[in-house]
């Protein structure tokens, strides 16, 4: 009998497949239908690892082909059209190699491909400036612009948010944040921006009625009461049909408008100037300076520390005639001057007496709205009238 060729005293049961080597029971591999001795076994396996590995590069060669192409497809885009514009944007692109950090020339170019559509272009075109130039204000309206034009509202609101913080007394920074929360649905956060473009620009007529639509869709639709009056009050020629509207909403939502009594007859001084008044601030005796460019009746700390005004914590940026800076809102139980008289006046506490002018206070349109005021140009006089209960 033949022995086995590792194990000579064991008796051979077969022969290895492809060596041909007589192997004891102990030593064969199975192998399907046949065995095979350890060496060859483990030659056999790593064949067919080895054609399983081909097989695999075979099969992922032609897939890892096809998804550089897509990504190549992906990642190309057609040159632009800027169709009778595309010299224009040549030449500002060719000013610009040659001097790359020209403001004028970034900003002429970065604002026409906004114009024309090429958002991205626009937004790389600001992003390598800045990169390389450094941050420029002008190009945040760009960027404003072009993230509004994109939909991209996220972004908007950051821009606008930007500039706000570089420039909180600039209305425009604010209203243009209130339009990006409009879009994004957001109403609380668009009334309150439009609430501060009002404060800074209370004659500015699309934002009382900006205010008053974003209030009504926050659920504060009486909070709108002063925007509807001071728009009356500013531009009583175009209040019309839009404003009797809003009026008939606050009615209709039961907001309470407030009252007034009295009239008076005040000589205008000659040149333009404001006329400067007596008041009375919750019974404390004062001297104001009546200023339709203010939405609040302004007052310096020392004398609202008198009146017994105690402003809130909020701090807010509002214009007057004569300056723009930082109060903090109040509500004057009573205001009354030279015979006109008003409850729970909407006021504000300036940080800094200077910015009045050397006055006690500045009587904006928060009181100036409750009247019906009619300028004489030619008698140099304006008459203000209680409109009654």
């Amino acid at each position: 009998m033949t022995p086995c060729a590792r194990h000579p005293e064991s008796p051979a049961a077969e022969a290895c497949a492809d060596c041909g080597r007589p192997l004891c029971s102990e030593c064969c591999v199975p192998a399907g239908l046949v065995s095979r001795c350890d060496g060859c076994a483990r030659v056999e396996r790593l064949r067919r690892m080895r054609g399983r590995r081909l097989r695999l590069v075979a099969y992922a060669a032609p897939l890892a082909v096809a998804a550089g192409i897509i990504a190549l497809l992906h990642r190309y885009a057609p040159p632009f059209d800027y169709g009778p514009d595309v010299v224009r944007v040549r030449e500002l692109e060719d000013g610009l190699k040659a001097e790359p950090c020209s403001k004028p020339l970034a900003l002429q170019l970065s604002e026409l491909l906004v114009e024309k559509g090429d958002v991205p272009g626009a937004l790389r075109r600001v992003g390598s400036f800045r990169g390389a130039c450094g941050d420029w204000t002008r190009l945040r309206w760009v960027e404003y612009a072009a993230h509004a034009k994109q939909g991209d509202w996220p972004a908007a609101i950051a821009d606008a948010s930007e500039l706000v913080a570089r420039n909180p007394i600039d209305r425009d920074f604010r209203a243009w944040r209130a339009a990006a929360h409009r879009s994004a649905g957001d109403w609380k956060s668009t009334a309150d921006d439009f609430r501060a473009a009002l404060a800074l620009c209370p004659r500015c007529e699309s934002v009382p009625f900006d205010l008053a639509e974003a209030l009504r869709q926050s659920g504060r639709p009486c909070d709108a009461v002063l925007a509807v009056r001071v728009l009356a009050a500013a531009h009583p020629e175009r209040a019309g049909t839009r404003w009797k509207a809003h009026r008939d909403e606050l009615e209709r939502s039961g907001c309470p408008w407030p009252g007034s009594e009295g009239e008076a007859v005040l000589d205008l001084p000659a040149g333009g100037a404001a006329p400067v008044v007596t008041a009375r601030a919750n019974g404390r005796e004062g001297r104001f300076v009546l200023d339709t460019a203010s939405l609040y009746v302004v007052l310096s700390p020392s004398f609202a520390a008198v009146a017994g005004l105690v402003p809130s914590d909020e701090v807010l940026h509002a214009r007057t005639s004569e300056s723009a800076g930082p109060v903090r809102p109040a509500m004057l139980e009573s205001l009354e001057i030279e015979g006109l008289r008003a409850r729970s006046v909407e006021a504000a506490v300036t940080a800094d007496a200077a910015d009045l002018g050397g006055f006690d206070g500045r009587a904006g349109l928060s009181f100036l709205s409750r009247f019906t005021l009619r300028y004489d140009r030619t008698g140099r006089r304006l008459e203000l009238r209680s409109p009654g209960p």
